[in-house]
Formats: C-alpha cells, sequence, structure tokens
C-alpha cells in the first residue's frame, strides 16, 4: 500500500499486471487471466481479463496483503476495454471475510459502455449503485475481485491499472454550467445566479465572440472577475482530427480562454461529448486540468444523491 495525499493506492508505480503473478488468482474456468506487458497505462504491465464471447463470467481475486479500511472513502481503478457495446459485465468486488459470505458489488460497466474501445478511462465506485449481499465490514476488507463478462455476441478483453482507495470528500461540490456562451445567458442566467451568490462555468467557442449573440471577450472577462470559470470548447466535434490541426484547434482556445479569463486555463469541454484516448484526451489533458463530457456515467469522482 502506498499512500499520498490521503490516497492509498494498492497499485500505483507499478501496473497491476506487474502484480499478477503473485497475487490475482483466477476465480472462474472460463476465459483468461494474464498480465500483459505490451498494453499498460502505468508501469510496465496491466492485468488483462479475457472472456470467450459466450457470456460466461471471467474474474481475477486478491487476498489483501493487509486488511483495510474503506469505511469511508471510494475505489479507482483504470480501465481499457476492446469492445465496449459487448461487454456485459465489469464489476469490482470486495469481501471481510475469505469465504464470500458477505460482499459488495461495485457495477461500472454502465460508465464504458459508451466510449470508443482501446481508451484508458480512470472509474470510480459509486455507493448509490452498488449491490449488497449481507453486512460487509468495510473497515476490514481482505478480499477483492475484478469480474466481467461479455453479451454473448463476441469475446471482450478488459485491461486493469492503479487501483486505489480515495477518502470522500466531507462535502459535495454543485457544478452549474453554461454551453456556448451565449448572450442570454448573461442576461438571464447570471443575475439569478448572483441573486443566490452561485458563480458557474460558461463554456466558450472562441470564433463565436465576435457574434452578437454571444459573449463577447469584454463580458467573459467581467464574469471571469466575478468568480465564474471561462472554460474551454469548440464546434464542431472533435473526432476524427489529429495533429497539425486538432493541435491548433486546442492551443487556439487555451490561448483565448486565458486572455479572457483571471487564471490558467482549467478545464475544456468536449464537443459533443466525444472522447478518444488516443488523440483527443491526451491534447486536451496536455492544456486543460480536465475535460468534461456529456458521456453518461464517465465520472472519476463518484455522485452523492441529495434526499
Amino acid at each position: 500500500f502506498q499512500a499520498e495525499d490521503g490516497i492509498r493506492y494498492l497499485v500505483r508505480s507499478r501496473g497491476l499486471g506487474d502484480v499478477y503473478k503473485r497475487q490475482f488468482v483466477s476465480w472462474f474456468p472460463a476465459g483468461a487471466v494474464a498480465d500483459d506487458l505490451e498494453v499498460a497505462r502505468f508501469g510496465e504491465a496491466s492485468l488483462r481479463l479475457s472472456s470467450e464471447g459466450d457470456g460466461r463470467p471471467v474474474a481475477a481475486e486478491w487476498a489483501l496483503p493487509l486488511p483495510l479500511d474503506a469505511s469511508d472513502a471510494f475505489w479507482t481503478v483504470w480501465v481499457r476495454v476492446d469492445a465496449p457495446a459487448a461487454l456485459a459485465e465489469l464489476r469490482l468486488q470486495v469481501s471481510a471475510d475469505d469465504a464470500w459470505r458477505a460482499y459488495d458489488v461495485f457495477r461500472l460497466e454502465r460508465q464504458v459502455s459508451e466510449v470508443d474501445g482501446g481508451v484508458w478511462l480512470p472509474l470510480a465506485t459509486d455507493e448509490a449503485d452498488a449491490l449488497r449481499v449481507g453486512a460487509t465490514d468495510a473497515s476490514a476488507l481482505r478480499r477483492l475481485r475484478v469480474r466481467i463478462a461479455d453479451d454473448g455476441s463476441r469475446p471482450v478483453t478488459v485491461h486493469l491499472d492503479r487501483l486505489a482507495l480515495v477518502p470522500r470528500a466531507p462535502r459535495g461540490v454543485v457544478s452549474i454550467t453554461f454551453d456556448d456562451g451565449w448572450a442570454s445567458q448573461a442576461e438571464h442566467a447570471v443575475p439569478a445566479m448572483a441573486e443566490r451568490g452561485f458563480a458557474g462555468s460558461v463554456y466558450v467557442i472562441p470564433y463565436l465572440s465576435e457574434d452578437p449573440r454571444y459573449m463577447g471577450r469584454g463580458r467573459l472577462h467581467a464574469l471571469a472577475e466575478a468568480g465564474w470559470e471561462i472554460g474551454g470548447h469548440y464546434h464542431p466535434s472533435l473526432e476524427g482530427r489529429v495533429d497539425p490541426e486538432l493541435s491548433g484547434i486546442l492551443d487556439g482556445v487555451r490561448a483565448f480562454v486565458g486572455d479572457v479569463g483571471t487564471g490558467p486555463p482549467a478545464t475544456f469541454a468536449y464537443p459533443e461529448g466525444y472522447v478518444d484516448g488516443a488523440t483527443v484526451a491526451p491534447a486536451v489533458a496536455r492544456r486543460f486540468a480536465a475535460g468534461r463530457t456529456i458521456v453518461e456515467g464517465l465520472e472519476t469522482l463518484p455522485t452523492k444523491r441529495i434526499v
């Protein structure tokens, strides 16, 4: 276990595959579980689970070297799926007893069903979506299992890397965002937000700043001075774009946002939610602190239900 900034990394500097031969064991006779030296997000290897296309589950189990307190934390893991549309199950299971009499199941398949294959994604478990069998003592977890299954239409291969347990924040955060930077947002939304003491995020498209239907540089800068985040955006989609065109577009967006804002550009809203882990996402990561998308379920922090 490696601790840093409150995060307990079970596997950090090395890839999950680097510890596979010593700690992970196959749990079902179907499919295959192995380390993969050719595909890794961190370290030298990832953990690879491959199904056979017949719907049978494939799983790997890890007896944790020390009991782990996860009572006020959530799990994160980096995942890459080669055929997301055929993925029926991607689940993380944890238990405090060796016989699995009681356990929690975190269902992660929804978070990858709408993205391209071959993309590394950081996924977080969500308590609201967990399935519980019996009463698990989350303060002393001893066993961890990763389980996948295809939908019977074709085989699926899943790679996993960098597993961590992250403490929950004491307070939640609500983010209110506005798309494209329309002038009507400044006329109606901004005053309504100000009355309630709220500041929001507006994602702007640089070349529309000269169009009177959208907010110009002066108005955007005034919003930034009032505490709003001016985020980067673009239209149309970045799908299929490669360098030098892709870099040129993102450099222009970053320069514009930095010019009208009050600090370094923070976030970028993917046009039409499109995320390509081979081209678009890495290019955005080099220029912005984070990216945002409308793809359902693709979230690196778990949400909290407000009752």
